[in-house]
């Protein structure tokens, strides 16, 4: 065996022993606070973008650095199991959307071996996720906290993007994951790891449109450059996400100062002038052009999507009374033709690239259900809040709008597993507090993004 793959191999079991290890100090450090579990999850999200989602251990499937990160954060809910309010709505709903889809992989599991894993994985990261966030009482000082270090994975993520561009400039050609060999890539992330940079601007937008003492200069800094990010990474549906989410967020925000509204959108406008400048320049104008222009040719991806999807649903209909209700159980596969694909149509094996297509195949009427109400039902609590009055920053606007993002982007993908912390927290931020609470998340030293670090 050659050198380079014994010191690969040696690697691999290498981190495997160091995570046995380190997953005790880490579960009891998200146990005490999400701001810790979702340090965890943002540490291996960069791990994961800077390996182009390659970085994976051969351990009878392929074991993924993420897949370390939520059994850490399953074992810590575990442990807080008693924490959970079941006597609110919004998680005994999502509570028997995650039993659905656990029931659904253990039959998998026995009908369909290890692929069953392979498909649930997504969901195991989304159950997990959100049932973390719910188990805590998060205040507006812990959401900022939470979100302060979520925007620090945030830069690390926009720092390998301009690490990419750089090394691209320099050596022409290079392609980190579909774009073609020979020219230079913008879309040098995939548009799930660009999500979080969406997420990260519209709370830009928030904290720049409130006039107070827990928000730094630091999120004017860095929408912009958020910003510029998005659209230089030309992914279509991060941009209607941003487009859609913004508007909810200008609709639903009671700004402290009607001059700060207006300063934001000033601050929108300026944004907008620069990209408008900025598409003028050569090789750039043409890339975002071309990107426009995709969706509306022939055998673009939007036909693709709505060719899978179409196919998915008519499998989920022609199953019957058996499985209108709950769907098919993970592992059963994606097997489907796809007319506008190649020349003549080819058959696809991959997921349908829409979380509610994939999870009325895999879940049915009743989990699907189930997720939409929990939605809609922490939405509608966050409005009623924010027309109560003024609240502390991050207020029920900016959650509103992280949820409408979130719902939004599901539409065209699937689950993003850093992603499921913001549902997490949205949802979670939604959620009435039992009569005998919980005690307030400890504070973190360190990790945050707010005028407290100052």
């Amino acid at each position: 065996m050659p050198l380079t793959s014994l010191l690969m191999l040696g690697s691999a079991f290498l981190m495997v022993a160091l995570f046995g290890l380190l997953i005790p100090l880490l579960v009891v450090g998200s146990q005490r606070s999400p701001v810790f579990g979702v340090g965890v999850v943002g540490a291996l999200h960069l791990v994961d973008t800077w390996f182009v989602g390659a970085l994976a251990l051969p351990l009878g499937l392929a074991v993924t650095p993420f897949d370390f990160a939520f059994v850490v954060l399953a074992l810590a809910t575990m442990a807080r199991a008693r924490q959970l309010p079941l006597d609110d709505r919004i998680v005994r709903l999502w509570l028997g959307a995650c039993v659905v889809w656990f029931a659904l992989f253990a039959i998998g599991a026995v009908l369909h071996k290890t692929k069953a894993g392979v498909e649930y994985r997504p969901f195991f990261y989304l159950s997990v996720g959100v049932t973390y966030m719910l188990s805590f009482r998060i205040d507006p000082a812990a959401a900022r906290r939470v979100l302060g270090n979520i925007a620090l994975f945030a830069c690390g993520t926009l720092l390998i993007a301009m690490y990419r561009w750089g090394m691209d400039a320099l050596s022409p050609g290079l392609h980190y994951w579909q774009e073609s060999p020979g020219q230079f890539n913008w879309r040098v992330i995939n548009a799930q790891q660009t999500f979080i940079l969406v997420a990260l601007l519209l709370t830009g937008l928030s904290a720049t449109m409130n006039r107070s003492r827990d928000i730094t200069g630091a999120w004017w800094l860095l929408t912009p450059a958020f910003f510029l990010a998005v659209v230089a990474l030309q992914h279509r549906t991060n941009w209607v996400v941003l487009v859609a989410a913004a508007m909810v967020l200008l609709a639903v925000q009671r700004s402290r100062a009607g001059s700060r509204k207006a300063l934001t959108v000033a601050l929108l406008l300026g944004m907008l002038a620069v990209v408008a400048a900025g598409s003028m320049l050569g090789g750039f104008g043409e890339s975002i052009q071309n990107s426009v222009a995709e969706p509306f040719k022939q055998k673009s991806t939007i036909n693709w999507r709505f060719d899978s999807w179409r196919e998915v649903i008519r499998s989920w209909a022609t199953g019957g009374p058996a499985v209108w209700p709950f769907g098919f159980p993970f592992g059963n596969g994606w097997r489907r033709f796809i007319e506008s694909s190649g020349q003549t149509g080819l058959f696809w094996e991959v997921s349908p690239h829409s979380f509610y297509v994939t999870t009325l195949a895999r879940g049915g009427i009743v989990a699907l259900g189930l997720v939409v109400t929990s939605l809609c039902l922490a939405a509608s609590r966050h409005l009623r809040r924010q027309g109560g009055g003024i609240q502390p920053w991050p207020d029920a606007a900016l959650m509103v709008t992280l949820l409408a993002a979130q719902s939004i982007f599901f539409i065209t993908y699937s689950i993003i597993p850093v992603a499921t912390l913001f549902l997490g927290l949205t949802l979670g931020t939604a959620v009435r507090p039992q009569r005998s609470e919980a005690p307030a998340v400890r504070r973190q030293p360190g990790w945050r993004l707010d005028a407290e670090a100052a």
